[in-house]
C-alpha cells in the first residue's frame, strides 16, 4: 500500500515539474447540494468556535493549539530531509510548551504567529500561490505585509 502511495506521488510529482500548465482543481459542488450546506455548515462553525475561544475573556487556547500543532506537523512533513535550519526555526517559532505558557499567561501572539506560518508557506509553496498568500498575510497582520515581502 505504501509502496503505491509513493509510486503516485512520484508521479504526481513528475507531472507538476515538466507540466508547466498542470493544475489541481478542487472539485465544484453545486450550490444548493446538500454536501455543500454541509461543508459550508462545518466550515462556519469550526472557525466561529475558533474565533469565539480567541474573544472569551479570558481567551481559550486550547483548540487553538492543537490547530497550531497540526500545522507544525504539516509544515515538517514539506521539508526535504537536508532542510535542517528550517526545521530548526520552524520547531522554535512552533514550540508547543512555549506557546501553553504563553497561552497561561494570555500572551500568546496569534498575529505573529499566523504571520509566520504564511511566510513559510511562501518559502515552501510553488511561486503561482504568491498572491494568494499575500492575501492572506494582509488580512492577519497590521502591517499589510511588509514581513511577507520581507522573505522574497
Amino acid at each position: 500500500m505504501s509502496s503505491a502511495r509513493d509510486l503516485s506521488n512520484l508521479t504526481l510529482a513528475h507531472e507538476i515539474i515538466v507540466n508547466r500548465d498542470f493544475h489541481v482543481e478542487q472539485p465544484h459542488l453545486p450550490q444548493n447540494s446538500l454536501e455543500k450546506q454541509v461543508k459550508d455548515i462545518v466550515h462556519k462553525a469550526f472557525w466561529d468556535g475558533l474565533e469565539s475561544e480567541l474573544n472569551d475573556d479570558p481567551p481559550e487556547y486550547e483548540h487553538t493549539i492543537k490547530l497550531l500543532e497540526e500545522i507544525r506537523e504539516i509544515l515538517l512533513s514539506f521539508l526535504s530531509p537536508g532542510a535542517n535550519r528550517l526545521r530548526t526555526q520552524i520547531l522554535e517559532v512552533l514550540d508547543m510548551d512555549l506557546i501553553r505558557q504563553q497561552a497561561d499567561k494570555e500572551a500568546v501572539d496569534i498575529h505573529g504567529l499566523a504571520s509566520y506560518i504564511i511566510a513559510i508557506m511562501g518559502k515552501l509553496c510553488a511561486p503561482c500561490s504568491t498572491s494568494i498568500l499575500l492575501l492572506l498575510f494582509w488580512r492577519v497582520s497590521s502591517e499589510k505585509g511588509r514581513m511577507f515581502m520581507k522573505c522574497y
